[in-house]
């Protein structure tokens, strides 16, 4: 059986910079020498699955998919986030490390998806590894022109970590709707950037009393996907609050292509799990009445175990 596994596996591949400055359709030559010199630290090696790898991958999701937990209601999600970016705090607060901010949800995984395909790496952590390249990237290309950036759904607040060291001259302001993310927020201010503040915010019901400063975007990153099909809402709020940009790293099924095995059944796991579905399409018809302008449509189709993020950037019409 070994003997036919080998046979059946492509030899030794990588993910190198031109593969991802592909991927994220910039030029090789614009990759922050910086960034070259972390991405060039990661173990990005790789291997084509066998047809019994494949079969294990199917499994194990459809197995997922029917956990008791694959849904939660409102009230389960508060206190299951509540504890996991208390963990977070509690880590943050007794080391002031940024690998204490890394969500509790990336965990090793013999499996990756890349190019529509499920891939074996050799590093485990690849998943959380490449994500803090592609994110950077994006902050950069979306993100230099404006003065005030703010996180919705912030979580344990890696991100706006990330943004006060790479921004030190910008507001950074993190939301969520537990206190916990607040807290982070907050220690982060007084151990690490005075630049990072926190607000407490509730994407299924905004309130009205927050506000976006002048030359400000809003972004969310893995944080929409909790909210399913009622997204209605926010979305309103951030076209009457008109933020100069707005740009999302969410997994978006409207993307997943059905004649693809494993794109169909990232979006069977989605549906399963009531994340996001429909905003998409909900920004498209704002578009066409003229309320919205989409800058910005872009799947890398790099990332995740079980269904990957697009961007989505757009900004409210004049």
């Amino acid at each position: 059986m070994n003997v036919v596994k080998t046979m059946n596996r492509k030899a030794h591949q990588c993910i190198d910079i031109e593969k991802i400055s592909e991927m994220m359709n910039i030029h090789p030559r614009d990759f922050p020498d910086n960034l070259a010199n972390q991405f060039k630290n990661i173990n990005t090696n790789y291997q084509s699955t066998t047809k019994d790898e494949a079969e294990e991958y199917i499994l194990d999701t459809i197995r997922q998919m029917h956990l008791p937990m694959a849904r939660r209601n409102r009230e389960e999600n508060l206190l299951a986030w509540e504890k996991g970016w208390g963990e977070n705090y509690e880590a943050f607060r007794a080391d002031g490390s940024e690998r204490s901010l890394k969500p509790k949800y990336f965990r090793p995984s013999k499996f990756f998806r890349f190019e529509k395909k499920i891939i074996r790496p050799e590093n485990p952590n690849i998943e959380y590894d490449l994500l803090r390249i592609v994110r950077h990237l994006f902050f950069i290309q979306y993100f230099q022109d404006f003065d005030n950036i703010y996180e919705i759904g912030c979580g344990s607040c890696q991100n706006i970590f990330a943004l006060g060291k790479l921004f030190p001259e910008k507001n950074i302001i993190g939301m969520d709707w537990t206190k916990a993310s607040v807290k982070i927020a907050q220690l982060i201010h007084e151990r690490c950037f005075k630049n990072v503040s926190g607000i407490r915010f509730d994407m299924l019901n905004p309130s009205e009393s927050v506000e976006f400063e002048p030359n400000s975007v809003v972004f969310t990153l893995h944080a929409m996907e909790q909210i399913g099909e009622n997204f209605e809402k926010l979305l309103s709020f951030l076209i009457r609050k008109k933020p100069s940009l707005v740009f999302h790293f969410e997994s978006i099924v409207e993307l997943f292509e059905k004649d693809n095995l494993y794109d169909y059944l990232a979006t069977m796991y989605c549906n399963r799990r009531d994340y996001l579905n429909g905003y998409l399409n909900a920004l498209k018809e704002r578009a066409k009445n003229n309320e919205i302008r989409i800058i910005d449509i872009h799947r890398p189709m790099i990332g995740g175990i079980h269904h990957d993020a697009s961007a989505v950037v757009w900004q409210c019409a004049d």
